[in-house]
């Protein structure tokens, strides 16, 4: 049974339908991407996931339960969480006041979780006095993933994590995201840097004008020459 079972979801805003009866698993331990142009669904669709937009039809079963008629409230307790791309920490914060905004949820001392975000995020760790206001785009954006996982989740959803970063940062972020998955936690994103993210990712799916086009193995979508000529910008 998938970790996530998304069928026939259909959503938007106000009288405007985005997505168009989409289809998408995500299984444990995988890491899924979303490609495709601007205005395709992909964040409609994580949006809709995590209850951010309800789904005007369709169902989302997550982890053995159904939770489309959750409000997002209700839902990343289950262990769902999202990061957005933009407004994702508290900047006036310090990085320790963030990780503890994280775990407000938790109902045991923070202490162990936040010595482990610090383990996992080294680069935080010597700032964590620091306001997230003064972290550069990178650790800012390791700041708000650690804050997601403060709760411990089985399925994060990150939007667009390395936009606006330099290639150099880029790297960061991706190599952040196998570390977080290599403890386990499953990883659906949307990314633009789609050659990159399709390369770490067991599976990816193509949206165009709100449907799926293609679904397949990661490294299979990246060398697909179709995929490349429409979608990554390959001759």
């Amino acid at each position: 049974m998938p970790l996530l079972d998304a069928a026939g979801i259909r959503a938007g805003y106000g009288d405007t339908e985005i997505i168009h009866g989409v289809d998408m698993r995500v299984d444990a331990g995988e890491v899924v991407t979303i490609i495709g142009p601007n205005g395709s669904g992909k964040s409609t669709m994580m949006k809709a996931i995590v209850g951010i937009v309800q789904a005007s039809s369709g169902e989302i079963w997550f982890d053995g339960r159904r939770i489309d008629g959750l409000g997002a409230d209700r839902r990343i307790p289950l262990g769902l969480c999202y990061v957005p791309q933009t407004d994702n920490v508290f900047p006036t914060l310090t990085i320790t006041e963030n990780l503890e905004m994280g775990g407000f949820l938790r109902s045991d001392r923070l202490d162990g979780r936040i010595r482990e975000m610090f383990e996992l995020f080294p680069d935080l760790a010597g700032k964590r006095n620091a306001k997230a206001g003064s972290l550069s785009g990178g650790q800012r954006q390791m700041m708000a993933v650690a804050r997601a996982l403060m709760l411990e989740p089985k399925l994060l959803l990150l939007d667009e994590p390395t936009a606006g970063l330099s290639p150099l940062l880029m790297e960061t972020v991706f190599g952040m995201v196998r570390d977080i998955n290599a403890t386990g936690v499953a990883i659906l994103m949307v990314e633009h840097n789609a050659k990159k993210a399709l390369a770490i990712s067991h599976r990816g799916y193509v949206l165009a004008v709100g449907e799926v086009r293609m679904e397949n193995t990661g490294p299979e979508l990246a060398n697909d020459p179709q995929v490349g000529r429409l979608y990554l910008g390959s001759e």
